[in-house]
């Protein structure tokens, strides 16, 4: 017999770029980063409780909000721990401030459509 496959139904919502002085830029992209960023949210029947961050992969830390965040995030080697280098102290800030907040907010704006 042929099972249904079970299919699930996500809000998804990007973001790219935000305003840092050069010096930032410029050591990012030596580190290979880009400023990328996104948040999304299941929206059919099966909610999740605790979203999950991720840097193209998971990474063990809950996000301790009812949605997945993906982003270029500094990690550490093991990718178990978010990181920041000495000299790119507040990348991961930068991310969460000009790309994570907004997004989450585009996200819940737009999911209102779907309730």
């Amino acid at each position: 017999t042929y099972a249904k496959p079970n299919l699930s139904r996500w809000l998804i919502n990007k973001r790219f770029e935000f305003p840092v002085d050069s010096e930032t830029v410029d050591i990012a992209s030596s580190l290979s980063l880009h400023a990328e960023g996104g948040t999304a949210a299941r929206i059919d029947s099966t909610a999740i409780s605790d979203g999950s961050l991720f840097c193209f992969l998971p990474i063990p830390i809950p996000s301790s909000l009812p949605i997945h965040v993906n982003a270029h995030f500094c990690v550490d080697d093991s990718r178990s721990h978010l990181d920041s280098p000495h000299h790119l102290e507040n990348w991961n800030q930068l991310l969460a401030t000009h790309l994570i907040v907004p997004s989450y907010c585009s996200l819940v704006l737009e999911a209102k459509d779907y309730v």
